[in-house]
């Protein structure tokens, strides 16, 4: 049972034995709920919604009703400008270690998620992007990108600004990270993966993708609303590099010949 607004009683989930009798049944009220222990829970940067589900069945909520009740989920309110829609919950459900109740939810965990995201985004500073006429969404998908593609963290807010850069000279964005999003794996791509036909392939269609494609951090929130000041159109990743860092340019030719001379 219940308890809610009555004076002196605590709310919460009690569960009582039958017959147990009217005062001891309040006194039970007023100690309040027994405390639920917790298990924790990490959900890492740049996960899909898709790769969740599992991890969240190791702190006893099946993959399936946390499926449901990401269906079940909006945006964050007036996290969308007018007219703006979100297809999916994709980006959302804010990486994080979760101390989750146990026996869980799938709804419980979802809100958990909701309110991380919220409480991180609000350190985000959109002023910069709101010129560039980017609304909070936006920044959410390129973020998604960043945290995809961006492996060493110095990195990031170049990559947000090959982004902005190519945005605002109408070039696809060319980032394969989308495509792997398509197929739904985040492996080597294949020729015939590079040609599929989806809003997701950056490589044919212009713009940011219809949806995030995965569950960016905060630092990466924070670049994709304040990119470097920097006119790259390109990078690459550098082979062998222990940093996993990229090369940068704004010359296709200079891009052409990193990569003959550093072959992967």
């Amino acid at each position: 049972m219940e308890a809610f607004g009555t004076p002196g009683l605590l709310p919460g989930t009690y569960v009582l034995a039958t017959n147990l009798g009217y005062d001891r049944a309040i006194d039970a009220l007023q100690v309040g709920p027994p405390i639920r222990p917790t298990a924790k829970l990490l959900i890492t940067e740049g996960l899909a919604v898709r790769e969740m589900g599992p991890l969240a069945a190791e702190v006893g909520v099946p993959a399936d009703d946390y499926a449901a009740a990401v269906e079940r989920a909006s945006p964050p309110a007036e996290f969308l400008a007018a007219g703006e829609k979100a297809a999916t919950m994709e980006g959302f459900l804010f990486p994080a270690t979760y101390d989750v109740p146990q026996p869980p939810t799938a709804d419980e965990l979802v809100a958990q998620q909701l309110v991380a995201f919220s409480t991180a985004f609000a350190e985000v500073d959109l002023a910069r992007a709101k010129r560039r006429n980017l609304t909070a969404y936006d920044v959410l998908k390129i973020a998604s990108l960043i945290e995809r593609e961006a492996a060493f963290a110095g990195d990031r807010r170049k990559i947000a600004a090959v982004i902005y850069n190519r945005l605002r000279r109408k070039m696809p964005l060319g980032i394969d990270a989308t495509i792997q999003y398509a197929v739904g794996s985040w492996g080597e791509l294949t020729a015939k993966d590079l040609e599929i036909d989806s809003p997701f392939n950056s490589r044919k269609v212009l713009g940011l993708p219809p949806t995030p494609i995965c569950s960016p951090g905060l630092a990466s929130l924070k670049a994709a609303a304040n990119p470097a000041n920097v006119n790259y159109l390109y990078y690459v990743a550098i082979p062998g590099d222990p940093d996993r860092k990229h090369f940068f340019t704004n010359s296709f030719e200079e891009f052409l010949q990193f990569q003959r001379d550093n072959p992967a």
